[in-house]
């Protein structure tokens, strides 16, 4: 038995280890850079933290309040996409296999994981932390810049926050239902549902942010120097200091015994929620993965899917040769010989799509958009926000498929690849995004609203053109839900500059529309790099010894 020592050195190892590997991956520097940019546009003014209509002025207190509650809020959603792939990596690349041969236990195994999701969300947040000195020095110069206050009004804010983050991250991927699109969506939801909650009914319980402290003090400190009508907290996007009216001076949080102890408290959840996945970690056994295939839940919502009239039953050696998604989807190309289908290739990425959606989710769509259709004129309804949120699974497989069931050599392979397969998948994607607002698209028609229908034509370009970049240039689905996701909340809290689905009269669908051709663009570059860089190398080769 090892000792307790040698426990902590082996998690230490594998933290290191992955922290390291991870270091070296682009898609961790574009998060640093996305830290990066939301702090300097809090030191713009364009990212405002406040209290109703009411915000402190910026010493070293405040300055560092403002960005911990912006770092805590990002991160919890944002950054727990970004670590949440620890585990499928060292599937997908075999290693998890030799781990699991190594006399390591499954505790340490888990534990070092969530210590490397840990040291990976710190360095996101010492983004945010050194970024304000430079906000106090851009936006309260006259107050002195107070190091020790700086550290301690970020550190006990954000360390049980990402703590907590980081283990359930771990735990995440050890549940078989909540690793793939259904858990993604889920722990959104749960987000969402915290932070309502947590800013409106100031639940002590909740406070993973530490939200509640940081209102419970900035209200204090407002109403002792006379300021009314301090209303809940506010995380304001895209809005500049001329729409709050008061200011107040704020010393930040006096951290007690029973705050710290609420701070604390997520750190030991963070240990036992970690330690919580060993029940559902098989050590990267394949038998219990093709077990769970077969779990009830899938049998459950296999009953809604369409079988079509007189299939018949699919030969063991076929799925066993070719994927399924391969076999269902492109089966009515087989008889192409001569003239190239581009109906037929849009119906058949169409049916790749939709194969996994359940009928009842087509009825729920169907009932949301029908309300905006019949809706009274006289009454402002907009379901953009909710009908484009509910595909964000489907778009996200865009330019990920061909690789995730391992086509991507006998697609590339057929003539004019490049130039028919990409075009196709973006027209399907196109058309996903239309059907799913065409009680919009009707309602914005007979209204005679030409913003709305604008807006809804460029949302059809836009969608599909991000998820196609980012699938191409990413090869996996979490780049698009994460960026969409997050793009979709700023949207949806009323950001003009981020407004895609027209929540503000500001909106341009204009910019979406050429966003969209810009992003397209890159999209054809990679997939042209990926299939048809060898045959043009070999003919410049060619033309060189010629």
């Amino acid at each position: 038995m090892k000792p307790f020592a040698g426990r902590l050195n082996v998690i230490w190892q594998v933290a290191v280890a992955d922290y390291r590997e991870r270091a070296r991956r682009y898609s961790f520097w574009v998060a640093m850079v996305v830290c990066a940019w939301l702090s300097y546009m809090q030191i713009l003014d364009k990212v405002q933290v406040s209290l109703g209509e009411n915000y402190g002025y910026f010493n070293s207190a405040w300055s560092t309040g403002a960005l911990v509650v912006l770092a805590n809020t990002v991160l919890t959603l944002f950054g727990f996409f970004v670590v949440k792939n620890t585990l499928e990596r060292d599937a997908e690349t075999r290693v998890g296999v030799l781990l699991a041969a190594a006399p390591m236990s499954s505790v340490e195994y888990l534990m070092g994981k969530a210590l490397s999701n840990f040291l990976t969300l710190s360095s996101f947040a010492a983004v945010f932390l050194l970024a304000a000195p430079v906000l106090q020095k851009h936006r309260g110069p006259e107050y002195p810049i107070q190091p020790l206050i700086i550290l301690g009004q970020f550190l006990p804010m954000a360390l049980p926050t990402l703590a907590f983050v980081a283990a359930l991250a771990v735990l995440w991927e050890c549940v078989p239902l909540l690793k793939r699109g259904f858990g993604n969506i889920a722990y959104i939801i749960a987000w969402m549902f915290t932070l309502t909650v947590v800013g409106i009914r100031q639940v002590h319980s909740l406070d993973l942010l530490g939200l509640v402290a940081f209102m419970e003090s900035g209200h204090a400190a407002a109403r002792a120097q006379g300021i009314a009508g301090v209303r809940d907290f506010e995380l304001n996007i895209g809005h500049t200091a001329s729409e709050h009216t008061g200011r107040f001076l704020w010393n930040g949080i006096r951290w007690s015994l029973a705050t710290v102890l609420e701070r604390a408290e997520w750190l030991v959840l963070a240990v036992v929620v970690a330690a919580a996945g060993v029940f559902f970690f098989k050590r990267f056994d394949p038998d219990y993965s093709g077990a769970l295939a077969r779990s009830a839940w899938q049998g459950f919502m296999g009953r809604f899917r369409r079988t079509p009239a007189g299939a018949q039953p699919e030969s063991k050696w076929a799925s066993a040769a070719l994927p399924r998604s391969l076999v269902d989807g492109y089966s009515q190309l087989a008889g192409y010989t001569q003239q190239f289908q581009f109906v037929s290739m849009v119906r058949a990425e169409l049916r790749l799509m939709l194969r996994s959606v359940p009928l009842p989710v087509f009825g729920v769509m169907a009932l949301i958009n029908f309300i905006a259709l019949v809706a009274p004129k006289q009454e402002h309804v907009n379901v953009l926000p909710l009908v484009w949120f509910a595909p964000v699974l489907l778009w996200s497989q865009m330019g990920t498929r061909e690789r995730r069931e391992n086509t991507a050599a006998m697609l590339f392979s057929a003539p004019h690849s490049f130039l028919r397969q990409l075009p196709a998948l973006w027209t399907a994607g196109a058309l996903v995004t239309l059907l799913s607002a065409i009680g919009m698209v009707g309602r914005a028609w007979m209204q005679h609203d030409s913003h709305m229908l604008d807006t809804c034509i460029a949302g059809a370009i836009f969608i599909p053109s991000l998820a196609l970049a980012c699938g191409v240039w990413s090869n996996t689905p979490r780049l698009f839900e994460v960026l969409y996701v997050t793009w979709w909340y700023v949207a949806v809290n009323g950001a003009p500059f981020a407004d895609f689905v027209g929540m503000t009269p500001q909106s341009s669908p204009l910019t979406y529309i050429l966003l969209g051709a810009v992003l397209f663009a890159p999209a054809m570059m990679r997939r042209w790099w990926d299939v048809e860089r060898g045959p043009a190398q070999r003919v410049l080769a060619f033309r060189q010894r010629a």
